[in-house]
């Protein structure tokens, strides 16, 4: 039968199946892009709810001891309880003017507002406005009529007559008896100015224009004016100080429409939440605003930031897009190549690559289960190496078809044979994955010490390649098992142990694996792996390896062999020159002493 492949089709084979696993190369990329904006993201929303809760901590500080003082060492209660209707004024002028020192000192600490109520919620002394007073605030104020119900201290973000800020209203009493209250209040530019001056960021923020004009004095309007999202005002003093820092117009910091409406929805929500502008790079936080006592949104505070990881992140993205890409370009062209001269080879290489094209279209058929991102995790980190191996010899193989070494059928042979093994076992391996969580795998007993002693020769070349000295010796140890996963297994830890002495620059770089017993131990010279770390080595995702280089699925994929699938144990230790891991199998089938 006539198996050598028809080239047009086999030409076209090569073409789906280089855009197949492009797309898997560019779906990978993304899903890692998107696990890292995400971690990216939580840190920068934490940084600014921070930020956002130190600045309000200080205010509060800055009014508790403002009011302590008032109130402990001054004259103000005594005052309040000598009201009656012919002296109210001037009690009100004999205050205003006791206070009106330290209430200039406050104003160079940010305070704008510094306000005295009576028990029944009448503004008494507005000492910013002093010509306000006598209207009721108990619609207008509810943390005021709060205080003066209930006698306890209350803060929060509230809309005023005059101004939306941070307030904190205390209650004013004598000998027990309820005078009135006293409030320290904070405008809102204060914290977006700390913001900007602290973490070198622009902030903003806005409120209701629905709020702001339902309890405004109609003469004070000039304090707000209209933002770029629908529904807000701005306070004056926030965009005169956004416009001093970036040194560029207001309207040419305005975000995208689409951005803006991810903004306002954001704002809706109680949470803090943070989202990233690809288009600009940058970061948006939205804080959103509860007042004090309904606790519904009425403003929100949001911080445009830069984040170095995200940008890192976005280009680390494409590096792992173009790169392989490209590398799949060079193997399939020389594939292509070669097919002109050996028929045989395409036909073979042509059954592999549509092997693993179903496996490869299986596993996004997993994309439904919850395990989809480990496994395509987990198959990246372990093909990174053979690819690497193809893409090495076929460059290699590109000079020697020019020099006309592709003549020798005995080269050619070797170069095949190679590199079956090579694709091959990145074949089995997507087995293995498809059937990670299968229930209806079948076990069969296979020899642990030629299991473990196959991954070895595999990666005996490697090792070489970095001087990494391997010391091996075993006992022939049957076992009921899943052969293909434990290799699986040994293969990720010994990799791992591989990079680590290439990574620490080793002198006399040392792998040591034995098998006695029923235990499979694994120890490299690599100088262990750091007490705080330790705990966390078979997390997923965690990996002590630089960015890039490390998905941390190779570890927490073995511990799931070993101890789901195989009923077995692996851990971890560090000894005098290194870390070991240890498998143990709770049952074995036979074990004797190998003949070597």
């Amino acid at each position: 039968m006539n198996m050598l492949p028809n080239k047009p089709l086999s030409r076209w084979l090569l073409i789906v199946t280089f855009l197949i696993l492009s797309v898997i190369i560019i779906f990978l990329a993304e899903w890692n892009r998107e696990v890292e904006t995400k971690e990216s993201l939580k840190r920068v929303t934490q940084t600014y709810i921070r930020a956002y809760e130190t600045i309000y901590q200080e205010q509060k500080d800055l009014a508790d001891i403002f009011v302590v003082m008032v109130t402990k060492f001054g004259n103000i209660p005594n005052q309040l309880s000598k009201i009656d209707k012919k002296n109210k004024n001037k009690i009100r002028n004999e205050i205003y003017d006791d206070l009106k020192g330290e209430y200039q000192h406050l104003r160079t600490l940010g305070v704008r507002q510094l306000h005295i109520h009576l028990p029944n919620n009448e503004s008494f002394l507005r000492m910013h406005k002093p010509d306000k007073y006598g209207d009721d605030l108990t619609f207008i104020r509810p943390t005021v009529a709060y205080v003066n119900k209930h006698h306890k201290p209350i803060d929060g973000v509230e809309e005023g007559r005059i101004y939306y800020g941070l307030r904190f209203v205390y209650p004013l009493s004598k000998d027990s008896i309820h005078l009135g209250s006293i409030e320290v209040s904070f405008g809102a530019d204060i914290i977006a100015k700390k913001l900007m001056q602290q973490h070198y960021v622009l902030s903003n923020f806005l409120i209701k224009s629905s709020v702001a004009d339902a309890k405004n004095f109609k003469d004070k309007n000039s304090t707000y004016v209209s933002s770029c999202f629908d529904g807000y005002y701005m306070d004056k003093d926030v965009a005169a100080e956004i416009k001093k820092i970036s040194h560029k117009d207001m309207q040419s910091l305005i975000p995208s429409i689409e951005i803006r409406k991810k903004i306002l929805k954001m704002a809706q929500q109680e949470s803090v939440s943070s989202l990233y502008d690809r288009e600009t790079g940058y970061v948006f936080t939205v804080i959103p605003i509860l007042n004090a006592i309904a606790k519904k949104n009425i403003a929100f505070l949001v911080v445009r930031s830069k984040s170095e990881s995200l940008s890192k992140a976005s280009q680390y993205a494409m590096t792992t897009i173009v790169l392989p890409i490209v590398i799949l370009a060079i193997l399939f062209s020389l594939i292509c190549l070669l097919n002109t001269k050996r028929y045989q080879l395409e036909d073979e290489v042509a059954i592999a690559l549509g092997k693993n094209i179903k496996q490869l279209q299986a596993l996004q058929e997993q994309s439904k289960m919850a395990q989809m991102g480990e496994m395509l995790g987990a198959i990246a980190h372990q093909w990174r190496q053979p690819l690497n191996e193809i893409g090495t010899g076929i460059q290699n193989l590109k000079y020697d078809y020019k020099e006309g070494l592709l003549e020798d059928e005995v080269y050619v042979k070797s170069f095949i044979d190679k590199n079956k093994k090579t694709i091959n076992f990145m074949s089995h391996t997507i087995d293995d994955f498809r059937n990670f969580f299968r229930i209806d795998e079948e076990k069969m007993e296979f020899d642990v010490s030629e299991a473990s002693r196959s991954v070895v020769n595999m990666l005996s070349a490697q090792l070489r390649d970095h001087n990494i000295e391997l010391d091996f010796k075993g006992e022939v140890f049957n076992f009921f098992g899943f052969e293909s996963e434990y290799q699986q297994a040994i293969l990720n830890i010994v990799s791992n142990a591989k990079d680590i002495l290439i990574e620490q620059n080793i002198t006399n770089p040392t792998i040591a694996i034995k098998v006695e017993n029923g235990v499979v131990t694994i120890q490299d010279n690599g100088g262990g792996i750091p007490p705080e770390l330790i705990g966390h080595i078979f997390e997923p995702y965690f990996t002590t390896k630089e960015q890039g280089k490390g998905t941390g699925m190779g570890l927490y994929v073995s511990k799931m062999i070993i101890e789901e699938n195989m009923d077995g144990e692996l851990s971890v230790s560090n000894g005098s020159d290194g870390a070991i891991f240890t498998i143990r199998f709770i049952s074995k089938v036979g074990c004797e002493n190998d003949k070597q």
